[in-house]
């Protein structure tokens, strides 16, 4: 009900009431308790209408896991016996638009596997495919003399680039949206006693506000990307006891995971030096005070 009816049925009672009253003997003086009453009433509703404008906001739709369909997950290509090494020796390139882009060969659950989880082919490179479902290019299938193997995304083979390319030409996150959930773990370079209690301390955070994941994507998304074998611009040099125990305190380890069902699990920070950073020494620029400032707030790096 609207308010201006509820205010005309309420004044509607009026009469009604006044002849109630004075039949029982009651009076009411110069008809005035009523459109008091009425106006009272008209006012909470309103107040109502616009308490619940203001600050009872719909929940916010999050968005859900999108599965393609033939989608095949990429723990089922890698080798099921933890004896077997997980990381191959090989070492190739494709191309894409201007970019020579490195894969590392990667151990797998075998030739036949990989041959039937062929997804679309890589446009320009012969015998490359990604995997059936995937619209990523973080794991790719490379067929050569019959044999298939398994390759995995190292770096562009440039000087320097934009971090943005590797978000969508890899990953395939084109916006904030494409992102379903990012997962914090403390850095654990130090394994001993200390160090483990420290990370226990900091446990894992899971990140799903939009807000949050918006924020870390806008600062991501405008990196630069300087290549590998960059370990003094990440700073993480020094050895002893304390040193360690800082670069755990200040570190942390994410997990992406987009609307696809993707897990990226390469991107590091490190409040040290206030930078993104991968293994092998791949670094990002420095972000600014107020990026670094951001993102330790969301990780909870204190």
């Amino acid at each position: 009900m609207r308010a201006e009816q509820l205010f005309m049925a309420l004044a509607g009672l009026e009469d009604e009431l006044l002849e109630r009253s004075e039949a029982k003997g009651y009076r009411f003086h110069g008809k005035k308790i009523l459109p008091i009453a009425a106006g009272i009433v008209l006012v909470l509703v309103m107040g109502a209408i616009v308490y619940k404008a203001a600050f009872l906001k719909p929940a916010e739709e999050k968005p859900s896991l999108e599965v393609p369909e033939g989608y095949v997950e990429i723990a089922d290509l890698l080798p099921s016996d933890e004896s077997i090494a997980t990381q191959g020796v090989g070492l190739k390139t494709i191309v894409m638009e201007e970019y020579t882009i490195e894969y590392r060969e990667q151990a797998s659950a075998g030739s036949d596997v990989l041959k039937n989880s062929l997804g679309n082919a890589v446009s320009g490179n012969d015998g490359w495919y990604k995997v059936a479902g995937h619209e990523d290019m973080l794991y790719l299938i490379l067929q050569e003399k019959g044999e298939y193997s398994l390759w995995k995304f190292s770096a562009f083979r440039c000087k320097e680039y934009p971090y943005k390319k590797v978000l969508e030409m890899i990953y395939h996150i084109n916006s904030a949206k494409d992102i379903l959930e990012i997962v914090s773990a403390p850095a654990n370079m130090d394994m001993t006693d200390e160090g483990m209690a420290l990370q226990k301390e900091i446990g894992t955070l899971t990140i799903t506000e939009r807000e949050k994941i918006d924020a870390i994507y806008q600062i991501i998304s405008n990196m630069t990307c300087y290549g590998d074998n960059n370990w003094e611009r990440i700073g993480l040099s020094e050895s002893g006891p304390e040193a360690m125990q800082e670069y755990v305190r200040l570190g942390r380890y994410l997990t992406v995971t987009t609307s696809t069902g993707l897990k990226v699990e390469d991107l590091k920070y490190t409040g040290v030096t206030k930078l993104f950073y991968e293994y092998s020494g791949i670094a990002y620029n420095q972000l600014s005070d107020l990026d670094g400032k951001t993102v330790e707030e969301i990780l909870q790096i204190q």
